[in-house]
């Protein structure tokens, strides 16, 4: 099969000389790994000279991981290989800077590196002196080991060592290797990086990726993924529009595998030239650093003619520094592929490559009409290149056509007897593409009688990439803005927009500007309608009865509720419970916080974790941390309760006035998602129930929010790949590196952790949803092997289950979190009782109930008698026994599952009254004080009617409290935690206290804290 790379440029006024183009070197990894020496680090810098690969513009010369001892010194120093480099690392530099060369070496931002050589965290200032000693250029820093350097963020770490460089006074070039995790397009430039990288690993294979490797640049891979070159490309479909030079920062599509070739069957096989060339042509287009990664003194020639292509050099390192972006309207999935982009080298400004990787014979046209930045060139045509061939196409008019042939489907790549593609530069001659009216633009004249199109032959590639759902552009704003777009608010079908101040002028708006907006709200859905056998109607269609015998997509969630009597549990003197359950001071907490990111020109990328001990502010994660969704899910939570029950609200004294209006809240919880869906595709958690379901969920059932639907049910089905049928479970953990254990190995190991079972819920509805019975089944079976083997005789629980992957037989049962391995940590038991509850929800299977009533009874009957529990119920009682409301908290909501279950096979209860003990225990006790409403105003001048006075939206006063709800939290007590703290605030515990208030709501129970009733 073959492939075409098209390339067209177009004269334009030449742009200021920019100071960042992407970096251009060797690193020794892909070809030798770790086994690198001092002699080989020599010759290969002189062979980059002797080959004119210097005088070309690659300058660096990298040495990767292998470079350094196994130890530090006794005073921390970073030390290098005696044995490997004799002479040192500082005088391997200085004979490499004669050459005229620049040199490199790699670190990691952890407590070690991908081979377990000593890691920078904790060291970076001392490393960073030591590297400007040695006279070092360029650091490559590492992720492997950061996963283990407590609970520091990737942008902490990474910053840490650019301040530490930046320090030193001396100029190195900063090159982060997190493979695309935490999405760092976003923040890479911010920590002083001159690249980052986008994905996994890469191999040296065109078209055929290792297993489970995921296709778009939002569903991440480990380091060491085995990408091909196709997918690489298919990545960066999204984050090409981040790739300019002023952001500071390139998008890293891993080495070049050019001349690099792999090991089958004990014979060394390349790419062929046409898959070369195509590989190298993308990476100068879509701007990723050129780092050679084969072997440079035994390179065959035909790979380094690529490597020396001066046209090729001259677009990844053109003045301009912008990528080519993806044209969907020219491409077609499957088949075709087209590209384009301006750029400013020599005489040509605009690139365009066409990328045939379907299996058939086909044609690609490329209208230029249809090229973004074209479209006012259809007239007098433009003057192509054909690249590779080194070989002017003349003038084409309207548009170029490429005409493919058949090639044998069987055949693995391209054929390197025919002509490798066309790859072509173009040139307008035209006024309307920068030439005045009546002249050239300095190449050509308009030409008459140029046929209106042009053909060249290529061939294909065979590659099935998966659909990417795009999504249409709002507010006429260009398809290059990032996602979240602010010149028009994403809305639900039937709600229509309406401009509350005429003073806000039309076009781009800011968050502050949009939340002055006024939407009628569409009537909402009840998350959990009783089940009284109707359909139901949304946006004009009837939702059916589901597979699995559930009437509607909401009663799969809930349980038929009868109603409660006043005398049943509560009696009047509980009013406090509910003021503080519905306080708008618990809002203000939420809205405070949510606030402080609206003046952000784009969404947040770190979420909100906790408080430290005594501390007031919250400490952020990266978006892609397990609690990244729990703050969006608080929004969320205080969107339902105004949405479904006001009428509730009212009868406690509630005010509309007194906080935020909907669409504030509406805007908020939009804006504070927008950058969580992509984590729908994470295939290597298993918390993504945590990650997605509390707000994707209520981001349909109450806005009818398409995309987020879609994001629930992928993140679904990315959860379900990660079951086994041999373990009948879904993993947790791939591995676990702890002072107590290490698993390094999960083809041996198969860790599941007691935590899985609340993320069950995403992969029911989703089964639900779609009639899947084997999504369905394996949730089942999950539940089943969890109940078996993490559930002790006497009803505690066990927090990890190590299996053999091979049997399915469990090797091992520990704790990770807990005092002991014997021992009852509280949050697991409270994760077993809400986790069994909602499974007996969806399946109505009472062995699951019967699972979760001894869970909780275990919960009770440990309780001390504040009625909050200790983090471990089983730790010895001469430590300290911290609380832990959290699990308090979590144990309430299945509490309150459970009394629904019950009361419905019209069982007796007594788990409601035990919620609201929890709950009341928990108000008595551990809610911070502080957040309270102030309106801010502004002064407007007219002409009318003089300075008028507006009220434009609603400010937090914290004071010196803590911004979250609640205090009182353990994150972690066991004896070697990184962070063994008591007493502090943390997300999720907000989320479960206000879970519990909105189902206390939704049964009605707050209607018996009415002053008036007896």
């Amino acid at each position: 099969m073959r492939f075409l790379t098209f390339l067209a440029i177009f004269t334009a006024v030449p742009s200021t000389l920019g100071a960042s183009k992407p970096q251009m070197g060797w690193n020794s990894w892909n070809t030798f790994k770790q086994n690198i020496n001092q002699t080989l680090i020599e010759d290969t810098a002189t062979a980059m000279v002797e080959k004119g690969l210097a005088k070309a513009g690659y300058s660096y010369v990298v040495m990767d991981e292998g470079w350094q001892a196994l130890e530090r010194d006794v005073e921390g120093w970073q030390q290098h290989n005696a044995t490997r480099f004799p002479s040192g690392i500082s005088t391997l530099a200085e004979h490499v800077h004669t050459l005229g060369l620049k040199i490199g070496l790699y670190s990691d931002s952890g407590i070690f590196g991908c081979g377990f050589t000593p890691g920078s965290w904790g060291y970076e200032e001392l490393d960073a002196q030591t590297y400007a000693a040695w006279g070092i250029d360029y650091l490559k820093y590492d992720n492997c080991g950061g996963f283990h350097a407590g609970t520091h963020t990737q942008q902490e770490r990474f910053q840490t060592m650019s301040s530490a460089l930046l320090a030193t006074g001396h100029k190195i070039l900063y090159s982060l290797c997190q493979w695309g995790h935490q999405f760092p397009w976003y923040w890479a430039g911010q920590v002083g990086a001159a690249s980052y990288r986008m994905s996994g690993d890469i191999h040296a294979r065109f078209a055929e990726d290792k297993a489970n490797i995921c296709k778009t640049a939002y569903c991440l891979n480990t380091g060491y993924a085995g990408v091909s070159v196709l997918t690489m490309i298919r990545k960066m479909r999204e984050i090409s529009p981040f790739q300019a030079k002023e952001r500071g920062s390139w998008a890293d599509m891993d080495m070049l595998e050019v001349g690099v070739g792999y090991n089958l069957s004990g014979k060394i096989v390349y790419m062929s030239e046409v898959e070369e060339q195509t590989h190298f042509s993308f990476w100068a287009a879509l701007k990723s650093p050129l780092i050679i990664g084969a072997d440079i003194t035994k390179i065959r020639d035909s790979s380094l003619r690529i490597l020396l292509n001066e046209d090729i050099i001259a677009i990844s390192q053109d003045e301009r520094g912008e990528a080519v972006k993806y044209l969907p309207r020219l491409s077609r999935e499957d088949e075709v592929q087209v590209w384009g982009g301006a750029i400013e080298t020599g005489a040509y400004r605009y690139v365009v490559l066409a990328l045939n990787y379907g299996r058939n014979k086909t044609s690609i046209e490329v209208p230029w009409k249809q090229v973004e930045g074209l479209e006012e060139c259809p007239g007098g045509g433009l003057k192509v290149k054909d690249v590779w061939a080194d070989e002017d196409s003349g003038i084409v008019k309207e548009k170029i056509t490429l005409e493919g042939v058949a090639i044998d489907p069987s055949k693995r790549g391209p054929r390197s007897s025919l002509h490798p593609g066309w790859l072509g530069t173009l040139n307008s001659p035209i006024p309307e593409c920068g030439a005045s009216s009546g002249q050239s633009s300095g190449i050509i004249n308009t030409t008459q009688n140029i046929p209106p199109s042009t053909t060249n032959r290529f061939s294909s590639i065979g590659y099935a990439a998966r659909k990417l759902h795009r999504r249409e552009p709002m507010g006429g704003l260009s398809t290059c803005e990032p996602m979240f777009l602010l010149g028009s608010l994403p809305t639900s079908k039937g709600i229509t927009g309406q401009r509350n101040f005429n003073q806000v002028r039309t076009g781009n708006m800011t968050p502050e500007a949009i939340i002055t907006e006024k939407f009628p709200v569409t009537n909402s859905l009840n998350k959990r309608l009783v089940d009284d056998g109707t359909d139901f109607k949304m946006g004009g269609n009837a939702c059916k009865r589901s597979k699995h015998g559930q009437e509607n997509m909401e009663t799969v969630a809930g349980l038929t509720t009868p109603p409660f009597s006043s005398a049943e549990i509560i009696k009047q003197g509980e009013k406090s419970l509910a003021a503080s359950l519905f306080s708008p001071k618990v809002t203000a907490k939420i809205w405070g916080v949510a606030k402080q990111s609206f003046s952000s020109s784009s969404p947040p990328t770190l979420f909100p974790e906790y408080t430290k001990p005594g501390g007031t502010k919250y400490v952020y994660r990266e978006l892609d941390f397990w609690t990244s969704g729990f703050f969006p899910g608080c929004l969320y939570l205080l969107l339902e309760r105004r949405r479904r029950h006001p009428h509730l609200l009212k009868r406690l004294g509630w005010s509309a006035e007194d906080e935020p209006n909907l669409l504030h809240l509406e805007f908020a919880c939009k804006w504070w998602t927008e950058t969580l869906h992509p984590n729908a595709e994470l295939k290597t958690t298993h918390d993504l129930g945590f990650m997605i379901f509390p707000w994707a969920r209520p981001a349909w059932e109450l806005s009818g929010d398409r995309r987020s639907f879609e994001t629930a049910l992928t993140a679904a089905r990315s959860l379900y790949s990660r079951f086994d049928a041999t373990v009948g479970s879904i993993r947790s953990w791939d591995i676990c590196v702890t002072k107590r254990y290490k698993f390094l190995d999960p083809s041996k190991d198969f860790l599941v952790i007691i935590d899985n079972m609340m993320n069950l819920d995403v992969i029911f509805w989703a089964a639900s949803q779609l009639g899947d019975d084997d999504m369905w089944n394996a949730a089942v079976k999950h539940a089943e092997t969890t109940r078996e083997h993490h559930i002790r005789p006497d009803s505690s629980t066990f927090h990890v289950v190590n299996f053999d992957q091979a049997t399915g037989v469990p090797k091992e049962k520990i704790t990770n979190q807990g005092h002991s391995d014997t021992s009852s940590w509280s949050r697991g038991q409270a994760w077993a009782v809400a986790g069994f509850a909602q499974t007996y929800g969806w399946t109505r299977d009472k062995s699951f109930l019967d699972t979760a009533i001894s869970c909780a009874d275990y919960f009770l009957e440990q309780l001390p008698s504040s009625g909050i529990p200790p983090w471990d119920f089983a730790a010895p009682k001469d430590m300290a026994q911290p609380p832990d409301i959290s699990a308090s908290m979590i144990a309430a909501y299945g509490m309150l599952l459970i009394h629904e279950a019950l009361t419905a096979l019209g069982r007796p209860s007594t788990y409601l009254k035990s919620a609201i003990g929890l709950t009341r225990a928990t108000c008595n006790n551990h809610i911070n004080s502080g957040g309270f409403y102030v309106k801010s105003q502004r002064s407007i001048d007219t002409v009318e009617h003089g300075t008028v006075v507006e009220e434009v939206g609603w400010e937090v006063e914290m004071g010196d409290e803590p911004e979250t709800i609640l205090n009182g939290a353990t994150i972690n007590n066991y004896e070697f935690a990184p962070r063994r703290w008591a007493n502090h605030g943390l997300v999720y515990a907000d989320y479960f206290f206000l879970l519990v208030g909105n189902k206390l709501l939704e049964m009605g129970v707050p209607e018996l804290f009415d002053e008036n009733r007896s």
